[in-house]
């Protein structure tokens, strides 16, 4: 398996762009990645090449932050609720 059967077909060629680009440390971000049973997680990747074994090489973190994602979608959405229920009363106001 390789990099590219993680990530959607749409998502390769940024791939490719990104780690042609990528020289020291870098964080690539948020990505999907594919799952084994078809499903995707939101990954934050974060990499820093090194020398391993006297060859070059590349430590990359993925950090599974769907959860966190999730939550920030749902206090957004909250807010919008909230902005939405005050602009109603203060149109009832101005009705009566």
């Amino acid at each position: 398996m390789t990099i590219k059967d993680i990530r959607s077909a749409e998502d390769v060629t940024v791939l490719l762009d990104n780690i042609s680009e990528g020289r020291g440390f870098n964080s690539a971000g948020t990505w999907k990645h594919k799952k084994k049973d078809g499903g995707s997680v939101d990954v934050e990747i974060i990499s820093h090449p090194l020398v391993f074994a006297a060859r070059d090489a590349k430590l990359v973190l993925a950090n599974d932050v769907t959860d966190r994602k999730r939550a920030e979608q749902a206090s957004k959405n909250e807010e919008h609720l909230r902005q939405s229920q005050k602009l109603e009363g203060v149109g009832q106001l101005a009705v009566e």
